[in-house]
């Protein structure tokens, strides 16, 4: 007789509990860098506007993650969900499971709808921050930077068509060197 943790309704507690488990431990991961990468953006940002660097690049992807810990901590939630229901032993009742399943359901299109429609106004946002310190946006960023989602910032607008700025971001220079490329160049 094989030993098995499988009830009689089919639910494996262990499974559910290891499941849960990771699920759960995936989310605060998932949050936790998220939350990073936001913080990540508003450092570099403040870092840029306040050394007045002749260019930066804006992550316009980076925004995304605004809005991403609500629908990891759907996936927390879920996960939860699981261990509780493999500390159990058995499954929820029908009511509380259908509502576990709403809320999580919400968050997750919530926060998926909102990773895009919020991406979207945080870099509308930031571009008007950029500007009220007197930056400008280079057209064809991508073609600048050979990278999506990301958006070139000067503060003269003609290093946009600079030969020799444009050149160091082909040959993939930092943002950095080329800082210190123009500022010799334009003390």
């Amino acid at each position: 007789m094989a030993t098995s943790q499988v009830a009689s309704d089919g639910l494996n507690p262990k499974g559910a509990l290891v499941g849960g488990l990771g699920f759960a431990a995936l989310a605060l991961i998932l949050v936790a860098v998220s939350i990073w990468f936001v913080s990540l953006i508003h450092g570099d940002y403040g870092e840029a506007l306040e050394s007045r660097d002749p260019i930066f690049l804006e992550k316009t992807g980076y925004t995304l993650f605004y809005f991403a810990p609500l629908v990891f901590t759907g996936l927390l939630i879920f996960g939860l969900a699981c261990m509780a229901v493999g500390i159990r032993g058995k499954p929820y009742p029908k009511a509380i499971s259908d509502r576990l399943n709403r809320t999580v359901g919400s968050l997750v299109l919530v926060g998926l709808l909102g990773m895009f429609a919020g991406s979207w106004v945080a870099n509308k946002m930031w571009a008007e921050v950029f500007r009220s310190h007197g930056y400008n946006e280079c057209p064809g960023s991508f073609t600048i930077t050979s990278k999506w989602f990301s958006t070139v910032w000067v503060d003269q607008p003609d290093l946009c068509h600079d030969e020799n700025v444009l050149t160091m971001f082909r040959e993939g220079e930092q943002v950095s060197t080329i800082n210190r490329f123009v500022l010799e160049q334009h003390p």
